[in-house]
């Protein structure tokens, strides 16, 4: 079996596990979004980047949609844009399809992280790195 797909398969099953746990933390919650054992056996980096990414850096501020129920998106200045928890960008939509992930829900943003922490490490999410601490995947 080829490794990549391994990994994938691992990320895909270990997120089966989490989607419930997981909105209910990262929703409209002011508790922390990355309770105890919700990311068990996930990478470090992956429960420290959304909060650097969709929320204010301090635990808990990671947040897949606004008050208003919108995704939280962000505009680059080469006019792709970040979407949701992880801030996945515009350029990996057809991607994340193609897997049959939906980085417009929770469950699918982190499936197609795992996907993209898979394939590339912490580096997708190397602009916010100081705020993350830029743990690195082990070797």
């Amino acid at each position: 079996m080829n490794r990549e797909i391994f990994c994938i398969q691992s990320s895909h099953q270990i997120l089966n596990l989490l989607p419930l746990l997981v909105s209910t933390f990262f929703l409209f919650s002011p508790q922390p979004a990355l309770a105890s054992g919700v990311y068990d056996g996930l990478p470090i980096a992956l429960t420290q980047i959304p909060n650097c990414e969709s929320g204010d850096g301090t635990e808990g501020s990671a947040r897949q949609f606004n008050l208003d129920g919108s995704v939280v998106t962000h505009i680059n200045k080469n006019g792709t844009r970040d979407y949701g928890a992880f801030q996945i960008n515009s350029t990996h939509i057809k991607e994340a399809k193609a897997l049959g992930d939906d980085i417009f829900t929770l469950q699918g943003n982190i499936a197609f992280a795992l996907y993209l922490y898979s394939k590339n490490g912490t580096q997708p999410w190397n602009a916010s790195k100081a705020c993350w601490g830029g743990a690195s995947p082990p070797k």
